[in-house]
């Protein structure tokens, strides 16, 4: 990091939703800046404070459920000019504009309240059908978990046939997990019946 103009860091972690504890000392052996990807950090159970001096990227689409809607904001503690000069461009439409604006408004942040403590319940009870199939379950501090299924490309193609997409992590270099989001107990139970069949099918869990 001391010889970076600039490095990110995600807060948590995505897909293992891992928090570091060095985020003070990162900002200070920083050689340029510490950008931290915030696009899960609304819908941690207990967000830690933000250090001093970093930079902040916010993306409220995936907080807000719109995560087809792309726009977001970066907080900075210095003249962004040179790197507006720099950066491609990347339109904001119509709808990214209305959820900028519409994202601060006090309702939208008590229903993001409401919805955080209701994904974290669901978030629980995904984990928990999935290790009464016998799986390995790595849970995180926001509305995601990471469960090994063995081969992960196979398992969420098959899963896909079915009907249900899932996030082969193998992108990630976790050939052996897909990350999986906290849904409604209608879709979970749909989802622990695709999954026990399939993993019926390739035997490829890992216990």
């Amino acid at each position: 990091m001391p010889r970076s103009s600039i490095a990110f860091l995600c807060l948590p972690n995505n897909p293992t939703g891992e928090v570091y504890p060095f985020l003070e000392e990162a900002v200070r052996r920083a050689g340029g800046a510490l950008v931290l990807d915030l696009a899960y950090f609304p819908l941690m159970e207990t967000p830690p404070s933000l250090p001093q001096g970093a930079w902040l990227l916010y993306s409220p689409n995936k907080a807000h459920g719109l995560t087809g809607v792309r726009a977001g904001y970066l907080v900075a503690p210095l003249d962004l000019t040179v790197f507006q000069n720099l950066a491609p461009s990347w339109p904001v439409s119509v709808y990214g504009e209305g959820l900028l604006e519409r994202q601060l408004d006090p309702r939208a942040q008590a229903w993001l309240e409401s919805t955080r403590k209701e994904l974290h319940r669901l978030r629980g009870l995904l984990a928990q059908g999935l290790r009464e199939l016998g799986l390995e379950v790595r849970e995180s501090p926001a509305n995601f978990l990471l469960v090994r299924v063995g081969r992960a490309t196979e398992v969420a193609r098959a899963l896909r046939e079915k009907g249900i997409r899932v996030r082969d992590a193998t992108s990630f270099g976790l050939p052996e997990w897909l990350r999986l989001s906290a849904g409604r107990e209608e879709v979970i139970g749909a989802l622990l019946e695709a999954l026990a069949q399939v993993l019926a099918k390739t035997k490829g869990v890992s216990r």
